[in-house]
């Protein structure tokens, strides 16, 4: 922090509390203090009010509602002047007639002392629970500024809070509020500004508002009687009403507001301030929020914004698969609004139809992966809260200034310019920074990675990328064609976070096949492609009856490598993985277009944890249940195949829906779970182990010398077995030593990998395989429910 931004704060937190403390030190008066200063004026009752309702949690919070589901919140508000002129009709000549220093006051003089004490009571709970929340929110901010123990800003806070107004009373906290609204005012103005700027060049205020409308950000009215929407014009009215008007006519850190000041005229004027003014900021805010959306559609976002909370259970492979098909997600929206933008500007109506509904579906596409990060933290620890809309805000304020800085202007060049180009591009992603690759461009031509495959490895650092991947930094990695070095010390290099596999496009490796006989795996290796041909494999665990469209991708991506370079094409059924979350169906409801997370049902609670799915049982009732929710979902073609499939286990099932749906049509399927299979792999030294437990297979792990289960978070379960008791028929390899473990069987000379696999696959595992990324495919999550043919 410089010497600006400890004024800010000290002027904010300290000089605020003494100009408080300062101006009431002369109060004496039990009047003065439970009402404030009679010569108060409106405007200052007004200010009061608003900051008592609009505290430091209404600006940090707020812009993540908006962030999340648009501008629709500010409807709530809708009720809110209606309620304030009936407080000022019927509350506020009622208190001020009666002479009272509390609402609860009023209680006693009308019904009796029990009553008052038990308002007051309530009050005294409630609003001590949301002055510690109001306390707490901005403490975090401090804590995470300063480095100070989070405890200890909590009780600062509280007692420089409880010093000034203790002292000082209702007017110390009157004059107090006046300063405190300005400072969430500038802040609000201030953070719009820089949002604006930090908007890509070309964009600005109209664009953005644009995005955000298409994006359905900026939909704030809604007249729908359907009540399963959450905020509609309805609720705002009706139900806002009645809240605000039990909020400012009975609470008293209302109440003491507005009965303040010399004349009923003056508490009416100071309540009509904020009747006309609330909705507004409320309005202005929530925009701030939508277009923190546009903002983290250009600039590299965390797929959870609870960063604390996601490195918890970052270390997990699914977490970081996760990650990766987030930041591809991100890309493809990006690309989808500048794409819908270049459209709009056309003129071209179909053009611009077609550009936007392709900027939505990326748009659903990033929410849903969003969504599954969510999942993935509560199926690893029930207690994690998934709602991380509080932190979209804070994190924007907070995070490194290289993710805020604008890039440079497009005329600088040179390396120093494309490394700044890659930091401002890539800030987001923290201890990932340093393991970027970076590629020489070929020929001295801009990289483009569908056009300029012939790329070769500078040399670097020699620490391993996430997933143990350790490029050499002395010889070119094997299945990349070599470039032309370009000539001189300036050679330019661009960063690419995503793709840490020597990627190869599958309309060079034709070319590459044949100019390369030998260029990996020796002469053994060459004379076996030569006899037998390419071997074109992808891996994947059954994902759905209807299979999910990464699934799809990788099919097509190896039959479209098929036409180009033959061989035959082989699907590793990783139907050794436990995992249920695995086998989710997402599908779409046909009117609404509401997402539903549907699965298997097996026959025990012990199955669905622990069982590989080639042993989870499918319950009796399933299918027939699943079979009636269909018709709100898929066409008759495909609910008819999935009334035909039988199958006894999720794996078998998945498979035979697959097939019945024509995918695996001259596609090879080698499942992990074949003990045939499992006899011909090499040994791994990290491995799963099948074994019975309480009557059933379940998939054990390997762990300080016994087999546990794991149960989530860490917590485990410990069989009464050792792991050294066990045949190969009962082994299956983990993620990180799989790609081996497959290699030995299938010996494939070209591997299409996953978003998600290219955050933990090691190449130098087989480095005689060429390994091709999948086709990019919208909604890659979602289920694939079309046939063959």
């Amino acid at each position: 922090m410089n010497a600006a931004d400890w004024a800010v704060l000290l002027g904010t937190i300290v000089g605020i509390a003494a100009y408080g403390f300062w101006r009431t030190r002369h109060v004496r008066s039990l009047n003065t203090y439970m009402r404030g200063d009679a010569a108060i004026g409106w405007g200052t009752i007004g200010l009061s009010v608003m900051a008592t309702q609009a505290s430091a949690i209404t600006f940090l919070s707020i812009p993540g509602q908006g962030f999340e589901s648009g501008i629709g919140f500010v409807q709530n508000y809708f009720g809110l002047p209606l309620a304030l002129i009936i407080v000022c009709a019927v509350f506020l000549p009622m208190y001020r007639r009666l002479n009272v220093y509390t609402a609860y006051q009023f209680l006693g003089q009308r019904f009796d002392e029990k009553t008052r004490l038990l308002g007051a009571g309530l009050f005294l709970v409630q609003r001590g629970l949301a002055a510690g929340v109001t306390i707490y929110a901005p403490a975090i901010i401090i804590s995470t500024v300063l480095g100070w123990r989070l405890d200890l800003v909590v009780v600062f806070t509280g007692l420089l809070v409880l010093v000034y107004t203790v002292t000082g009373g209702s007017e110390a906290v009157a004059l107090t509020h006046r300063w405190h609204v300005a400072v969430i005012w500038a802040g609000m103005v201030t953070a719009m500004i820089v949002l604006l700027l930090r908007l890509p060049a070309g964009l600005g205020f109209m664009g953005a508002a644009h995005v955000a409308g298409a994006l359905g950000k900026l939909q704030a009215v809604d007249f729908s009687l359907d009540p399963s929407r959450r905020y509609t014009v309805w609720t705002g009215v009706f139900g806002g009403l009645f809240l605000s008007l039990s909020y400012f006519g009975t609470d008293q850190s209302q109440v003491q507001r507005y009965i303040a000041g010399p004349s009923l005229r003056a508490g009416r004027l100071g309540l009509m301030f904020n009747a006309v003014l609330k909705i507004p900021m409320q309005f202005v805010i929530l925009v701030l929020g939508a277009f923190l959306f546009v903002f983290y559609q250009f600039v590299p976002a965390p797929v959870f914004f609870n960063e604390a909370e996601w490195r918890r259970h970052a270390q997990d492979g699914r977490f970081r698969a996760i990650e990766a098909e987030h930041a591809s997600a991100v890309a493809q929206s990006q690309s989808a609004i500048r794409g819908w933008l270049e459209a709009r500007a056309s003129d071209d109506t179909a053009r611009e139809a077609s550009a936007r509904a392709a900027m939505v579906a990326a748009s659903q596409h990033s929410r849903a992966v969003r969504a599954e990060a969510k999942a993935a933290l509560a199926a690893a620890d029930p207690r994690t809260k998934t709602k991380d809309s509080d932190y979209v805000f804070i994190t924007f304020i907070l995070d490194d200034h290289r993710r805020l800085a604008p890039p440079p202007s497009a005329h600088r060049g040179g390396r120093g310019a494309q490394r700044t180009r890659g930091a401002a591009l890539h800030g987001t992603l923290g201890c990932r920074r340093s393991d970027v690759c970076a590629l020489r461009r070929v020929c001295g031509k801009s990289h483009r990675g569908h056009q300029y495959p012939g790329l070769d490895f500078l040399r670097r650092c020699p620490r391993p990328l996430p997933g143990r991947v350790l490029p050499s930094s002395c010889r070119r990695h094997r299945g990349v064609p070599r470039g032309r070095r370009c000539g001189g010390s300036r050679g330019c290099d661009v960063f690419l976070a995503q793709h840490r596999l020597p990627l190869v496009q599958p309309h060079r490796l034709r070319r590459m096949h044949r100019s390369q006989p030998g260029a990996a795996g020796g002469p053994a290796a060459a004379a076996r492609r030569m006899s037998s041909g390419p071997v074109i494999a992808f891996g994947q665990q059954p994902c759905g009856f209807f299979p999910r469209r990464f699934l799809v991708a990788k099919i097509r991506t190896a039959r479209r490598l098929q036409t180009e370079i033959g061989g035959r094409v082989v699907y590793f059924c990783h139907d050794s993985d436990h995992d249920p979350r695995e086998t989710r169906t997402i599908l779409r409801h046909r009117a609404t277009g509401q997402a539903a997370h549907l699965n298997f049902a097996v026959v025990s609670k012990l199955q669905r944890k622990f069982s590989p799915l080639y042993a989870k049982c499918i319950a009796a009732d399933w299918h027939a249940r699943t079979l009636g929710q269909l018709t709100n979902y898929v066409a008759h073609p495909v609910i008819d195949l999935f009334r035909k499939t039988s199958a006894k286990t999720v794996a078998d099932f998945c498979l035979e829906m697959y097939r019945g749906m024509g995918l695996l049509d001259g596609v090879d399927v080698v499942r992990s779970s074949d003990p045939e299979v499992r006899r011909r792999a090499c040994d791994v030294d990290d491995f799963f182990v099948d074994v019975s437990y309480e009557g059933e297979i379940v998939r054990a792990r390997p762990r300080d010398g016994a087999l546990d289960l794991h149960e989530g978070g860490d917590s485990f379960v410990t069989l009464p077995a050792t792991p050294s008791s066990f045949k190969k028929e009962q082994i299956s390899p983990t993620r990180d030593t799989r790609l081996r473990w497959m290699q030995s069987v299938i010996h494939c000379t070209h591997y299409v990998t996953g978003a998600g696999e290219q955050a933990y696959l090691r190449p130098e595992d087989a480095p005689e395989i060429a390994y091709v990324r999948r086709e990019d495919i919208e909604r890659s999550d979602e289920a694939f429910t079309e046939l063959s043919g």
